[in-house]
């Protein structure tokens, strides 16, 4: 279970895509994407076979411990910026509320790796195998127009005219492939 919801929310992450631009939650709008809903699945799958004791496993690391008190600083940071930012409802709700989900899911990512044997090595091979579809969809991106021209049409990417960078003169193409942002 734990795999197959890993392998669901790397492609929901990479390949991801505006579900809705302005999804009502009744006093609250946002912006629905598919990485955000494949990481809420991860996370119930968490809860669902980690008990929660063993998710304390993790603090008993030192380094996992430093960095996961780091990055909860830095997301109180984000959360203050936004607070103090002239777009503040649109930086809390868009852009910091993503941060804490993905924190959340590094807390049960690194649980997953304690609880479960094997699952970090399964970790790093499908970081190389999806990179591998990342690179592969790039080169499609780049070489193939009609790849492109679906990933602008369906998934939201810039079109060609649009994904390039001058560099003294010279054009140069910033092909993305699945990767929503080059």
């Amino acid at each position: 279970i734990f795999k197959i919801a890993w392998v669901i929310m790397m492609l929901g992450t990479i390949c991801d895509y505006s579900i809705s631009d302005n999804f009502s939650l009744g006093f609250l709008s946002v912006k629905l994407q598919l990485s955000s809903i494949v990481v809420l699945l991860y996370l119930g799958v968490f809860f669902a076979i980690v008990p929660f004791g063993e998710t304390l496993q993790i603090f008993k690391s030192k380094f996992d411990k430093f960095n996961l008190v780091l990055l909860g600083m830095m997301l109180v940071l984000a959360y203050i910026s936004g607070y103090l930012s002239i777009l503040q409802k649109q930086a809390l709700v868009h852009t910091t509320s993503r941060y804490f989900l993905y924190f959340l899911f590094l807390i049960a990512t690194l649980a997953f790796t304690k609880y479960i044997e094997g699952s970090a090595k399964f970790i790093v091979t499908s970081f190389i195998y999806v990179n591998l579809l990342v690179v592969l969809s790039s080169l499609a991106d780049f070489l193939i127009p009609e790849f492109n021209k679906l990933l602008a049409e369906s998934f939201g990417h810039m079109g060609l005219r649009d994904s390039i960078m001058k560099i003294g003169g010279v054009i140069y193409l910033r092909p993305s492939g699945f990767v929503s942002d080059t």
